[in-house]
């Protein structure tokens, strides 16, 4: 929320980042748990929401590096963006759950894709409810 406002000067929204956020992680891992359950994996919604939840801020770490590029050295193009964030977040979720739930490759991946495409389809119908939305949007 502070690095939006500090380096593009828009007026952050205190209640889009109280919520969004919080639901979005959430319904990753609801998401990402009913999919593990239809390909027969024995894996606890705890297990999931906490990768989902590690997965998120560590992204967020990311987030603020690539910000600190864009605002303070390069202002690269956007599409650069989305080819290195959404990898990462796709490996380091993927990595997470081979390793802390013993999901096979195959299956974490598409695990994965499913909970990603889930979840932008809750979040996108939570914003369209609520009205929140980030600045600048």
């Amino acid at each position: 929320m502070f690095k939006d406002g500090w380096l593009t000067g828009d007026q952050p929204n205190i209640w889009f980042y109280i919520f969004v956020p919080i639901f979005d992680t959430t319904s990753l891992a609801v998401v990402m748990f009913f999919s593990a359950r239809l390909f027969r994996q024995h894996i606890k919604l705890s297990e999931v929401l906490a990768i989902t939840f590690g997965v998120a801020i560590l992204m967020q770490g990311i987030e603020i590096i690539t910000k600190l590029i864009y605002y303070k050295v390069w202002a690269y193009p956007g599409w650069l963006y989305l080819v290195v964030v959404f990898p990462l977040w796709f490996l380091f979720t993927i990595y997470a759950l081979v390793h802390f739930t013993q999901i096979k490759w195959g299956k974490a991946l598409i695990i994965s894709v499913l909970g990603f495409v889930g979840s932008l389809v809750i979040g996108a119908i939570f914003i369209e409810l609520t009205g929140l939305e980030t600045p600048g949007s």
